[in-house]
């Protein structure tokens, strides 16, 4: 069963939660990124690292601020790491190589917190 949602466009306010909430979802994420820390709200999860080219990464490379976040996430040792993206953005970007290296870092963190 499909337990979690993700607001389109990261949309979303009391009623459209109380509709999430009602057709069965457990979770529901935003699109807010650098967080790593656990949802206080499980219908207002926030995210980490969103796999494109976002403003707020002020021009940095979204994957030299993901390797930041996962740093942060494994010193904190409680929390948590979200990574997403579209495939369609991580096309038109050029992005599978670098999806790609980030999955392999969280394979050595996953060996490292486990």
């Amino acid at each position: 069963p499909i337990t979690k949602f993700c607001y389109p466009r990261g949309r979303h306010d009391e009623r459209v939660r109380a509709a999430v909430k009602k057709a069965g979802y457990l979770e529901a994420r935003t699109t807010e990124v650098f967080n790593t820390d656990l949802p206080n709200d499980p219908f207002q999860t926030a995210t980490t690292i969103h796999i494109h080219q976002r403003d707020e990464y002020k021009g940095e490379d979204w994957l030299s601020v993901a390797k930041r976040y996962l740093a942060l996430a494994l010193e904190k040792q409680i929390g948590r790491f979200s990574l997403w993206g579209h495939s369609e953005e991580i096309n038109r970007e050029g992005n599978w190589e670098k999806v790609e290296q980030m999955f392999g870092l969280l394979s050595l963190a996953k060996r490292k917190w486990s």
